[in-house]
């Protein structure tokens, strides 16, 4: 019987890990595009602090595209994120779906999360590829992007409200961001307290 709990126990905290390092897509955004934008940017972190960053996808289903000097439209089938490098040491990135590969018309997330262990200034750099059907044809087309228009900066001290350890509080980014339903507002604190947080 003991084992059992243990087990039960066991698969329940690795459940709610594996849950916790995804992120949601957020299905009330309608207009195409990577939220945040690059105007908003990336939440700063802070060496040796967990991070947590998401991006939120909504896929166009088509689009205009100039082939021999002429505007055509296509179907957009997907579009796949094959790579995303450059990011600080101790960051990786998982999506939702797990495979990367976002539907036309479809929302979808990635969540850049760890530890950083290095400070400074990173750039990362996303790799994509878009799979369309030029419309008036059926032709497949097929185009690499670059999305390198992000930065993260991760400071080598914290940057709470206080610099003093032995009075540090810091609030860090909600995740996911933007919700809709819930979100999860993490902070820290030197010492124990009941903490009221007004939003």
């Amino acid at each position: 019987m003991r084992k059992r709990f243990l087990l039960l126990l066991f698969s329940a905290i690795a459940f709610t890990m594996n849950v916790n390092a995804q992120c949601v897509p957020n299905t009330s955004i309608t207009q195409p595009g990577i939220y945040p934008d690059s105007a908003t940017g990336l939440t700063p972190g802070t060496l040796n602090q967990p991070y947590n960053q998401v991006l939120q996808v909504k896929v166009p289903t088509d689009t205009n595209v100039v082939i021999l000097g002429s505007l055509q439209n296509v179907t957009i089938n997907s579009i796949t994120l094959t790579s995303f490098t450059n990011l600080p040491p101790g960051i990786t990135y998982v999506c939702n779906p797990a495979n990367c590969v976002y539907p036309g018309g479809s929302n979808g997330c990635a969540l850049l999360s760890g530890t950083p262990t290095q400070a400074g200034t990173f750039n990362p750099t996303a790799i994509t590829t878009t799979s369309a059907t030029l419309t008036a044809i059926g032709l497949p087309i097929t185009q690499i992007d670059t999305i390198d228009y992000y930065t993260i900066v991760i400071n080598s001290t914290s940057s709470g409200f206080n610099t003093n350890p032995a009075l540090r509080f810091e609030l860090f980014q909600n995740d996911p961001n933007p919700f809709s339903n819930f979100t999860d507002i993490k902070f820290t604190s030197s010492h124990q307290a009941i903490v009221t947080l007004k939003v």
